[in-house]
């Protein structure tokens, strides 16, 4: 699957949510954080976590099933992260763990 979704490591969850709390938007502004700090294909996801299995001496098998969702097996992806990172977000970066 080359589907291309948004990632965010969990401890970074928190961590987006107090910087919106410490910079609230001025008066009228609307303001829109996507909560993600890298995109893979559900593919490139699947290898990350194979490497970082073998890399704690797990035997990680990959296997590929029918997607079970009616949509295009690839598609235009191209949102938008880089407020948060503005804010002071310093993320744990998910493609990291397999390094």
């Amino acid at each position: 699957m080359d589907q291309t979704r948004g990632y965010l490591d969990i401890r970074d969850t928190v961590q987006c949510v107090e910087l919106a709390i410490a910079n609230p938007a001025k008066p009228g502004e609307f303001r829109v954080f996507n909560q993600f700090t890298e995109q893979f294909s559900v593919n490139e996801l699947a290898k990350l976590v194979t490497a970082a299995g073998a890399k704690l001496g797990l035997d990680v098998q990959t296997k590929s099933v029918p997607n079970p969702r009616v949509e295009a097996e690839e598609h235009y992806y191209n949102a938008k992260h880089t407020k948060l990172i503005e804010l002071g977000l310093v993320p744990h970066l998910l493609s990291g763990l397999a390094t």
